[in-house]
């Protein structure tokens, strides 16, 4: 079952993991990357230096505060934006090649947006009893340990870094948590599908940290010695 589906684990994580004793990172991003991969996926040894893994090689991302980011959405241009999308998504990459041309049909993404969307959103959950929510694409965590190394989460490390030419186009018009569900919307209406608005304000997180009470799974993208558990 996904992990969209799944119950909260406890927020009492106890985070004892050892890198993986390889020259390389390994796992789902030590194959052939996209040119904008290093945009969609944050390793956990740039990640979380300050708070779970000790030692790592630098701190917190910057990102915009939430007054910042409603002022850069207001000169997004958003037919512009759909358009760019619609178009990635019909253009076939060497790096991560699209479905369709294998099976005679045209070449899309919109499956791969469509599940990118889906895994980001889909952590989302009130905490029973309360109304606390956690999870959810606001704060795109999906880019950050832990939640990108999750198996869930598997080549979905491809679709950030397919998205990532979107990032760098638009820059701070669009943070990743509205591009990401941006996109996947943009592939359901240009397939002919039913989608009929969708809302920006998204704020995005500088790590991965409010991720770690939903589970940790790995931290395959350090090198051997580089990251060190609390």
């Amino acid at each position: 079952m996904g992990r969209a589906m799944q119950v909260m684990r406890s927020s009492a994580v106890v985070v004892s993991l050892a890198c993986a004793a390889a020259s390389e990172p390994v796992g789902m991003r030590a194959d052939d990357r996209c040119p904008f991969s290093e945009l969609g996926t944050v390793p956990a040894s740039a990640d979380m230096a300050s708070s779970q893994l000790r030692g790592a090689a630098s701190g917190r991302e910057a990102v915009l505060s939430k007054a910042e980011y409603y002022q850069e959405l207001r000169t997004l241009n958003i037919k512009d934006l759909y358009d760019s999308i619609a178009s990635l998504m019909t253009n076939s990459q060497d790096c991560w090649p699209a479905d369709g041309p294998q099976d005679g049909d045209i070449a899309s993404y919109a499956g791969l947006f469509g599940r990118l969307a889906w895994h980001c959103s889909g952590t989302f959950r009130l905490v029973n009893g309360t109304d606390q929510a956690v999870g959810g694409c606001e704060g795109a965590r999906q880019r950050h340990w832990p939640e990108n190394e999750w198996r869930d989460n598997v080549n979905l490390d491809k679709a950030r870094g397919l998205l990532g030419q979107i990032k760098d186009q638009f820059k701070n018009q669009i943070s990743w948590g509205d591009l990401i569900t941006f996109a996947g919307t943009v592939g359901i209406k240009a397939s002919g599908g039913p989608a009929k608005k969708f809302c920006f304000g998204r704020v995005d997180d500088s790590d991965g940290r409010r991720s770690v009470k939903l589970g940790v799974e790995g931290v395959n993208s350090c090198r051997a010695g580089e990251c060190k558990s609390d």
